[in-house]
């Protein structure tokens, strides 16, 4: 059976990472993995390499730099990095982003790429603006105006992220205890690409969702407490005490915390686990990511 050629974008990071190692495991179909990196002899270029992967120079900011990694190819994943360019203000940052990936858009269509699976979150305009996700809200209109042959997959919160702040015992989400989180294991985000990609009649023109859990601090901290074997709490802020954290805490960080306290941010798990069975919860991500215990044990 020959193989399909994929392009991944950001191959490196751990969207295209997880997409690129889902491709290469795939048991039921033959991929060739070509990654977009900037620089092929970094160490983390080195790392995907290693896994099967063919590196191709190539900068988002540069359409003609890539443009003939994308010659030949069945299928793209893309997915441009807000946070990569963002400094405090949103703005530009939620412009390169639009150009970049919505120039990979073109790219693609122009080199006849029949798949494109993109890395996506919804807008809560009016009701709120929230600068990195209206940024791939933009690109999903993008692709419906070019009628596109595409996927959008839609992320969820990252568990990772609660990894983050000092050692011990303390969940360091600022907001209520109450407040349910749509997220999921990133690294696990390539098998919904792989799912796309295997039944493209399926799922071209349709919106895929990669979800994990709904889960609310207060349930996060006991699933960790169970995995690390000592007590572990939330912040458990009240709604009002987390409305002064505005100018306290980065204003894009607060926006996103803002759409899971007022609850905008929704996911079904259970539907997109009938899409990948294997997903995490995530008290089985807790119990199979060493950090865990590293960041909360005492």
């Amino acid at each position: 059976m020959a193989s399909r050629k994929i392009v991944v974008f950001g191959v490196t990071g751990v969207q295209g990472t997880s997409v690129a190692k889902a491709l290469l495991a795939d048991t039921q179909h033959k991929w060739h993995v070509v990654g977009i990196t900037r620089n092929p002899a970094s160490r983390s270029s080195k790392a995907v390499a290693a896994l099967g992967v063919t590196l191709a120079q190539g900068d988002l900011d540069d359409p003609a730099s890539y443009a003939p990694a994308m010659s030949g190819a069945y299928g793209t994943f893309i997915n441009a990095n807000f946070w990569a360019t963002y400094r405090g203000d949103s703005a530009p940052a939620k412009a390169a982003e639009i150009r970049q990936s919505s120039s990979a858009v073109d790219v693609a269509l122009a080199a006849g790429v029949q798949h494109i699976v993109y890395s996506a979150l919804e807008s809560f305009a009016p009701a709120q603006e929230l600068p990195h996700f209206d940024s791939k809200a933009e690109v999903v209109a993008y692709l419906k105006a070019t009628k596109a042959p595409a996927t959008p997959l839609y992320a969820s919160y990252y568990y990772s992220n609660i990894l983050g702040g000092p050692r011990g015992p303390v969940l360091n989400l600022p907001f209520p205890e109450t407040a349910v989180i749509p997220s999921f294991d990133p690294d696990q985000i390539g098998l919904w690409a792989r799912a796309a990609f295997r039944d493209p009649a399926k799922w071209i023109g349709k919106d895929m969702y990669a979800a994990g859990d709904s889960i609310t601090p207060k349930e996060m901290a006991a699933a960790l407490s169970s995995v690390v074997g000592t007590p572990v709490r939330a912040l458990n802020l009240s709604r009002e005490e987390f409305m002064q954290l505005d100018g306290d805490i980065d204003h894009e960080l607060w926006l996103n915390y803002l759409a899971i306290v007022e609850g905008r941010w929704h996911r079904d798990p259970k539907a997109s686990r009938e899409i990948v069975p294997e997903a995490w919860d995530f008290k089985t991500w807790a119990e199979n990511t060493p950090e865990v215990r590293e960041r909360f044990g005492v």
